[in-house]
């Protein structure tokens, strides 16, 4: 049976949610937002009272003001505080790291809100990733001195073992959020830069731990060509929040051209990556 999922956030809505007003960061390219922006409205909703949107991405070449405004429109009653497009030629290297300065370019705006406001938890995530809650998990909010990622590990490096964060997902404190935003100017000392994060987040004295009731998943374009709705995307008997990256990476240049230009994705979102497979070349 196809569970929906959409009525299960519905449902959620209806007991007490955990938090009572969250700050909700989104950074770097737009790419798939269009296609699932309603469900993590709905499902950010369903875990807190009050959501602030703050949005901050690359002001990309042919990004007329007209196609500006239609970002900031596409939050349609949802509390955006800030939206900003941030010239690349600013602070642009193309790795994780680079979405600090994002970040960083919000804060003044974020400490503005907070004269009137109190943030439980602050999420830093990207508009291209959906989320939902793990069914059975419990959510928790943040302490003070935790840095909280997905799917944390300790990896073998140049340099012995260290911890190992996916930078696709944040929860963290206020004030956890305004130091962490400042990572932009570390220099990737580390083959890999999500073990770069990781140590930074150590040398400021914070603990790691998973959010280990979120599942956030990376949507490829080929989810709107597959013609896949949200509404199904988690749905464990279909696998397809597993297979949409390796569909991607299948796909040829042309062919993935093609689905962008198809589906209103600017080229440049992909032209950028930092993953040779993920990438249009």
């Amino acid at each position: 049976m196809i569970i929906n999922h959409l009525t299960v956030l519905e449902q959620n809505f209806k007991m007490s949610r955990p938090f009572n007003h969250i700050a909700v960061v989104l950074r770097g390219h737009m790419r798939t937002w269009n296609f699932l922006r309603e469900h993590n409205f709905k499902f950010f909703k369903s875990i807190s009272t009050n959501v602030d949107y703050y949005l901050s991405t690359w002001d990309l070449p042919n990004y007329t003001e007209t196609k500006k405004q239609e970002i900031i429109d596409s939050f349609n009653d949802e509390t955006l505080v800030k939206a900003l497009f941030v010239k690349s030629n600013e602070f642009y290297q193309g790795t994780s790291l680079t979405s600090g300065w994002l970040t960083t370019k919000l804060l003044p705006f974020k400490k503005n809100r907070e004269r009137t406001v109190t943030y439980d938890a602050v999420f830093e995530t990207r508009p291209d990733i959906i989320v939902q809650q793990y069914p059975g998990t419990e959510i928790f909010k943040p302490k003070d001195n935790t840095f909280y990622s997905i799917r944390t590990m300790l990896i073998e490096t140049e340099f012995g073992v260290r911890d190992f964060l996916e930078d696709y997902f944040f929860m963290m404190s206020s004030n956890m959020f305004d130091v962490v935003s400042r990572r932009y100017h570390v220099q990737d000392s580390f083959k890999n830069t999500q073990v770069t994060l990781g140590e930074f987040i150590k040398r400021q004295g914070y603990q790691i731990q998973d959010v280990t009731w979120a599942d956030p998943v990376i949507v490829r374009p080929s989810i709107l060509e597959l013609g896949i709705s949200t509404e199904i995307f988690f749905d464990s008997s279909l696998d397809i929040a597993n297979k949409n990256s390796p569909t991607w990476v299948s796909y040829s240049n042309e062919h993935k051209i093609k689905v962008c230009n198809q589906f209103g994705i600017d080229l440049e979102d992909y032209l950028c990556s930092g993953s040779g497979l993920i990438k249009i070349s």
